[in-house]
């Protein structure tokens, strides 16, 4: 009995441990102490940024549609030298009129520095001095060359004789009588010598100031008249003797009597030049009906410029004429005037019968020594005298 009693208690035993170690073996493990891992969370990226994960591309901006800038134009620049000084009706124009219309009618693309008498070469040089490429461009009187190119007479006279009747008529005879004949003369007399011509720029006449009274028609027998070529000729036919002085020297030519008298163009000049304070009298209207001084290039530069800058160039040239001629008449009848009141000139005005029919004669007398200079002198005499009958006044 007890045996068994004992037996039965080991018994329980062995059961309650096998019953606990089945508990424990039953529990779920505790988790291995580890360390823990690195932030997953990646860094913020800016708009538009790709990331190795990323698996929607990034958004690309649209094809720019501005265009390239286009380069700047080039700008064409002249030197362009005229034979008178910077105080003068016609290089205020070319200053002030005619280089910002051409700016402006080539949008920019083409401009000239202007030069004054003498700035870069002396005035009878300025032909070779445009074919050496010293100059582009010019503003002269054809006198200062008196027939030392060879050209047409009348060229190196100075003046174009004896066709105005009227403003109108000066640039129908030069660009329009006969589609242009007469510009296509002077052209044809530059071309030797490398010389694009623009057109003649009339002023109101070659006029006649003097320091001694000349009243009366005959009293030229006793003056010294500064001028040159074919006004000389004028004058000397009217009984004056004459002289040729730079035109910077006149106003002391007249003061120290190297000449009693100086002719340009008209009384505007004589004005802007200030010899109406060495010389009182004054004749009215200019004696030769028409004084001009020509503007020119040379003829490498002209051909250098694009088509539409050329054509710019002659409409802005032409209408430079027209604004200076207008510009004379209008201020010439003023200017003798002011200088009467200020200055105490006498106006002289030649206007009998027989003063007129000499004044003719003398003109005749120098288109006549003009033909027969030389043919092309003699060709633009014709010219001239078929416009004059062409208008009616010759037969």
């Amino acid at each position: 009995m007890k045996g068994k009693l004992i037996k039965s208690i080991g018994i329980i035993i062995a059961l309650v441990l096998v019953a606990s170690l089945s508990l424990i073996a039953c529990q779920p493990a505790a988790p291995a102490t580890t360390t823990a891992p690195a932030a997953t969370t990646p860094a913020a990226t800016t708009p538009g940024a790709v990331t190795a994960t990323a698996t929607t591309p990034a958004a690309t901006k649209p094809a720019t549609t501005t265009p390239a800038p286009k380069p700047a134009a080039t700008v064409i620049k002249w030197k362009f030298q005229t034979h008178e000084g910077p105080d003068l009706v016609n290089s205020t124009k070319l200053q002030k009129w005619l280089v910002p219309t051409l700016e402006a009618m080539t949008d920019g693309r083409f401009t000239m520095d202007i030069f004054y008498t003498g700035a870069i070469l002396p005035n009878e040089e300025l032909v070779d001095g445009a074919n050496k490429g010293v100059i582009d461009g010019f503003d002269i009187s054809q006198g200062y060359f008196s027939g030392a190119k060879n050209m047409g007479w009348t060229i190196a006279a100075g003046i174009e004789p004896f066709i105005e009747k009227t403003g109108i008529e000066i640039f129908e005879f030069l660009w329009d009588w006969e589609g242009g004949k007469m510009e296509k003369w002077h052209q044809k007399q530059w071309d030797p010598f490398g010389i694009h011509f623009f057109t003649s720029v009339p002023a109101n006449g070659v006029g006649l100031i003097c320091s001694k009274d000349i009243t009366n028609l005959a009293d030229v027998s006793k003056i010294i008249v500064r001028t040159h070529s074919g006004a000389a000729v004028f004058w000397e036919q009217l009984g004056a003797r004459t002289t040729y002085i730079p035109g910077p020297e006149i106003y002391t030519g007249l003061q120290l009597g190297t000449a009693n008298a100086a002719t340009w163009k008209s009384a505007q000049s004589f004005k802007d030049w200030h010899w109406e304070e060495v010389a009182k009298y004054l004749v009215m209207p200019a004696p030769l009906p028409w004084a001009a001084h020509q503007s020119y290039s040379s003829i490498n530069a002209w051909n250098k410029l694009p088509k539409d800058i050329q054509n710019c160039m002659t409409i802005a040239f032409r209408e430079f004429a027209q604004q200076h001629h207008r510009n004379y008449v209008d201020l010439d009848e003023k200017a003798a005037q002011e200088m009467a009141a200020k200055s105490g000139v006498k106006v002289i005005r030649w206007t009998s019968a027989a003063d007129m029919a000499k004044l003719e004669a003398a003109k005749m007398y120098v288109m006549d020594w003009i033909s027969k200079k030389d043919a092309s002198g003699a060709e633009y005499i014709n010219l001239c005298k078929d416009y004059l009958r062409y208008k009616g006044y010759i037969q």
